[in-house]
C-alpha cells in the first residue's frame, strides 16, 4: 500500500463524437483537441492519465487517423495511459435493456483487448447517468470500477471531506468500485490560470479525480488559443510534474494501492447541470433561481430531474427510443450481425436530449439514428399491428410494407407520426416542434471570473425570442376545420375511431371523427412492397367552413441547396422557402436522400409552405436550425360532402 499523503491526481480525457456527426466536425475537433492534447501528454511520461474514446470516434480514427490510435496504444503499453471502456456507441445505459447494456459494454472492452492484449478495467458512463442496477451489468461485463460525478455521492449524504477516495457499491450481490469526479475541478481545469489550478490541487489530500471532456482542451470556444497556442496544458503538466505534493497516477494503479472508504448506495443521478436541463422550462428556471438563492450547499440536495424525463420533454426523441426498444425485442435483429450493429448505433445518446451538449435540436443527428433503425429493421417482413409505441397509454397503428414504415396515432388527430422510407434512409415524420426552453425565458448569467477563459457552462447569453411555439407535435395529415378563421370541432388533436385490415397485400386503416355537423373519414392504404401511399378523405362541414390538412416533412436536404420544390412542374424554391399558391402536385427533389417525393392531391388545393425553425443553445451559443417544412392544404367547403384523394410516391436507392 502507498504511503504518499499528498494529492493523487487521477486525470483523464473523455473523447466522443456522435453517430451521424459531420466528417468535417470530426476532423476539426481532432486537430483542435484530440491530436494536440495527446501530443502534449506524451511529452510528460511521468504524468499518467486515463483516456476514453467512444466507438463512433474510434471507427473514424481507424479510417482517417490510425496513427492516433497507434500512439494511444503505445502510451498504454508503456504504462502512461490507462484506457477506459464503457458503452461502445455511448448509449445512456439505464434507458436501454440489460442485454443491450452488456453488449455495448463488452464491445468496447473487446475493441481494446484485441489491440492491447488487456481489456479495460474501468468504465466511463455516458453523461455520467447512473442507476443502481448498473453495478450488476458492469460487473457482468467485466468492469471493476466506474467514474461518476461527486453530485452522485453528495446525493447519498456524503460530505466534501468524504470524497477524496472511492467506494464500493453493488446490485444483485455484484460489486464495483465508484469514484467521484470533482465538479470544482471541472470548472477550474483548463479555464483558470495554471497557478490557480496547481494551488487547488496542492491543497488536496487523497484522490482528486478529473476525467472530463477532451473537447474542452481545444475545441470549446476560445480554448484552442488558451490551451495549446498559449501553452496552458504544457505549463500545467510541467508544474504538476515538478510539484512534490501532487502525483498523477493511473486510476487502476491507485485502486490497487488504496483501500475503499466504505460501501455506499448512490441515487439515480447525473451531473448537476443535467438535472436542470431535463426539467420543463419553467421548472428549470425555478430550480436555477433556488440554487442561486440558497447557496452552494443547497446543490447537494436539490436534485433536479432525471435523464428519462427528456423522453417526455421531447416526445420526438421518446418515440425514437421506443421504436429502437421495439426493434431490440425482435430476435431476427439479434440473429443478423449487421442488423445488430445498426441497432446498437441507434442507441447513441446525443440525439435523444438537449442541454449545452445534447443534440436533439440537430436534424442530422436524429436522422442518423433513424437511418440506423431503418437499416436494423430492413430484414423484417411486411406487417400491420397495434401497440403503444410512444408510451402514452394509447395504442398506435403500425404498418411495415418493406418500402416504408408508418405509424398512425388515432388519439392525436389520426395523424401520421412516422413515415420512414428505406430508400431514403430517413423518417419524413421526424420534425421537432418549437417549444419553450429555459434560456428563452431568461439569460445565462454565470460568467467566469477574470484571468482565464469561460467554460461553456459560463456563457453570458441574453434571453431571446424563439419566434413562436407549436401547439402540438408536428405530424402529417393533421386535420382542422376553420370557421371565420378560428379552429372548430377539435379535429386537430381529437381522438379518431380506427379500424384496420389487410386486403390483397395492402394494409388499410380507416379513421373517423365526428363533432356536431362536422365529420372526417380518412383511409390510409399502403401496398406491400411498393413505394407509394394513398389517403382518401370524405369530409363534411358547415357552410362557409375551410378544411385544412397539414403535413410536416423532415426532408434530409433541409434548407441546403440540395433541396428543390416544384408545384405543378414549376420550380418555386428550396425547402427553406415560404410560398402560397393553388395547385395539385408538389415534387420534392432531395439530392441528400438521392430521390424524389411526389405528392398529389385532388381536387387542387391552396398550398401554403413554410419552414419550421427552432431557436436553441449549443456549445457556440444561440443558433437557429431548420427542422423541416410544413405544408398546409386547404379547401373551401359547401353544403355537400367533399371527397379528397392524396397520393404519395417516392424513389431512391439507399
Amino acid at each position: 500500500m502507498s504511503t504518499f499523503n499528498g494529492c493523487r491526481f487521477l486525470f483523464g480525457i473523455h473523447c466522443h463524437q456522435p453517430v451521424g456527426n459531420f466528417p468535417g466536425v470530426f476532423e476539426q475537433i481532432y486537430n483542435q483537441a484530440y491530436r494536440p492534447t495527446l501530443e502534449v501528454l506524451s511529452r510528460f511520461p511521468s504524468c499518467r492519465f486515463a483516456a476514453h474514446y467512444t466507438g463512433p470516434l474510434l471507427e473514424w480514427l481507424a479510417q482517417r487517423h490510425p496513427e492516433h490510435l497507434e500512439a494511444l496504444a503505445d502510451l498504454a503499453k508503456r504504462g502512461q495511459a490507462e484506457i477506459l471502456g464503457g458503452g461502445f456507441y455511448e448509449p445512456i445505459l439505464p434507458v436501454i435493456p440489460s442485454r443491450d447494456r452488456r453488449e455495448q459494454l463488452r464491445r468496447l472492452r473487446d475493441f481494446w483487448g484485441e489491440r492491447l492484449g488487456e481489456a479495460p478495467k474501468g468504465a466511463w458512463l455516458a453523461e455520467r447517468v447512473w442507476s443502481p442496477e448498473l453495478a450488476d451489468d458492469l460487473a457482468e461485463a467485466g468492469y471493476g470500477y466506474a467514474l461518476l460525478d461527486d453530485d452522485h455521492f453528495k446525493g447519498a449524504g456524503l460530505g466534501e471531506h468524504e470524497l477524496n477516495g472511492y467506494y464500493l457499491t453493488e446490485a444483485g450481490g455484484k460489486a464495483v468500485r465508484v469514484l467521484p469526479i470533482a465538479k470544482r475541478l471541472r470548472y477550474l481545469i483548463p479555464f483558470r490560470p495554471v497557478e490557480e489550478a496547481v494551488e487547488e490541487l496542492a491543497g488536496l489530500r487523497g484522490a482528486a479525480v478529473l476525467v472530463d471532456d477532451g473537447e474542452k482542451f481545444g475545441a470549446w470556444p476560445n480554448t484552442y488559443a488558451w490551451v495549446h497556442e498559449g501553452g496552458w496544458l504544457a505549463r500545467f503538466l510541467a508544474a504538476v510534474d515538478s510539484h512534490p505534493g501532487i502525483r498523477m497516477e493511473r486510476i487502476g494503479d491507485y485502486l490497487d494501492q488504496v483501500a475503499p472508504m466504505g460501501y455506499t448506495y448512490l441515487p439515480t443521478a447525473s451531473y448537476a447541470e443535467m438535472g436542470e436541463w431535463s426539467l420543463p422550462a419553467p421548472a428549470a428556471v425555478r430550480l436555477a433561481d433556488l440554487r442561486r438563492s440558497m447557496g452552494e450547499e443547497a446543490g447537494n440536495y436539490l436534485r433536479g430531474g432525471t435523464f428519462p424525463y427528456f423522453f417526455v420533454k421531447y416526445p420526438e426523441g421518446g418515440y425514437l427510443r421506443q421504436r429502437v426498444l421495439a426493434a431490440g425485442k425482435r430476435e431476427a435483429v439479434w440473429r443478423d450481425r449487421e442488423a445488430t450493429e445498426h441497432l446498437l448505433r441507434a442507441q447513441c445518446n446525443d440525439a435523444y436530449w438537449h442541454g449545452v451538449f445534447g443534440g436533439i435540436y440537430l436534424p442530422h443527428l436524429r436522422r442518423a439514428l433513424w437511418a440506423e433503425l431503418i437499416a436494423a429493421e430492413r430484414g423484417l417482413p411486411p406487417e400491420l399491428w397495434t401497440a403503444d409505441l410512444d408510451g402514452d397509454g394509447a395504442a398506435e397503428i403500425f404498418c411495415r410494407t418493406g418500402e416504408g414504415s408508418f405509424c398512425l396515432r388515432p388519439r392525436d388527430g389520426g395523424t401520421l407520426r412516422e413515415w420512414s422510407l428505406p430508400a431514403w434512409g430517413a423518417n419524413l415524420g421526424d420534425v421537432l416542434a418549437r417549444r419553450p426552453e429555459s434560456y428563452h425565458l431568461r439569460g445565462e448569467e454565470e460568467v467566469g471570473p477574470a484571468g482565464g477563459v469561460s467554460s461553456i457552462h459560463q456563457q453570458n447569453l441574453e434571453p431571446w425570442e424563439a419566434g413562436g411555439y407549436d401547439r402540438h407535435l408536428l405530424s402529417a395529415f393533421r386535420d382542422e376545420f376553420r370557421a371565420k378563421g378560428e379552429p372548430a370541432g377539435g379535429f386537430a388533436t381529437g381522438t379518431y375511431e380506427a379500424r384496420w385490415r389487410v386486403e390483397e397485400q395492402t394494409a388499410k386503416v380507416s379513421l373517423r371523427r365526428a363533432n356536431a355537423n362536422r365529420w372526417v373519414e380518412k383511409e390510409f392504404c399502403w401496398p406491400f412492397g411498393q413505394r407509394r401511399m394513398e389517403v382518401g378523405y370524405r369530409v363534411s362541414g358547415e357552410p362557409g367552413d375551410c378544411f385544412l390538412v397539414e403535413l410536416a416533412l423532415g426532408l434530409p436536404a433541409g434548407d441546403s441547396p440540395a433541396g428543390t420544390l416544384l408545384v405543378d412542374g414549376e420550380v418555386v424554391g428550396g425547402f427553406g422557402g415560404t410560398f402560397e399558391r393553388t395547385g395539385s402536385e408538389i415534387l420534392c427533389r432531395d439530392a441528400v436522400a438521392g430521390g424524389e417525393l411526389r405528392l398529389t392531391v385532388m381536387p387542387p388545393a391552396v398550398l401554403r409552405v413554410r419552414p419550421v425553425r427552432t431557436a436553441s443553445r449549443s456549445e457556440q451559443g444561440a443558433e437557429e436550425v431548420m427542422q423541416g417544412l410544413a405544408l398546409k392544404m386547404s379547401w373551401a367547403l359547401g353544403p355537400e360532402r367533399k371527397e379528397l384523394v392524396f397520393k404519395a410516391t417516392w424513389d431512391g436507392s439507399s
